[in-house]
């Protein structure tokens, strides 16, 4: 139950920098497109088809991160378990830059697209 009560904790606390940035007043909380905003729709949804994307895989590379962690600091003398851990950690920091990096482009083509480079 514990690790249960631990782990819902820690996935909850990654939800914080998003509702953060989305309060109202916020001039950041223009993340996410709004087809009001683009003369085509079709184009308004696969912006946010793809800025949804890159936010559930930086989530899901989170979550993998932390979840490595755990492993290889409960692994004790099990060197498996340590070794698990830390692939599984590698490979979260690697889909996490890879995340960032697409989320940057994106943002970058998105601009560029409407015309506000």
């Amino acid at each position: 139950m514990k690790k249960i009560l631990v782990l819902a904790t820690a996935l909850l606390s990654l939800a914080n920098p998003a509702y953060a940035i989305l309060q109202p007043g916020n001039p950041n909380a223009n993340l996410f497109v709004d087809p009001a905003r683009t003369g085509n729709n079709f184009q308004a949804i696969m912006l946010y088809a793809l800025t949804l994307l890159m936010s559930l895989v930086g989530f899901v590379a989170m979550v993998f991160l932390v979840l490595g962690a755990f492993y290889y600091m409960t692994s004790g003398a099990n060197e498996d378990l340590a070794k698990k851990g830390k692939s599984m950690m590698t490979k979260a920091i690697i889909g996490l830059v890879v995340a960032i990096l697409s989320f940057v482009i994106l943002t970058v083509v998105q601009n560029a697209v409407r015309g506000t480079v």
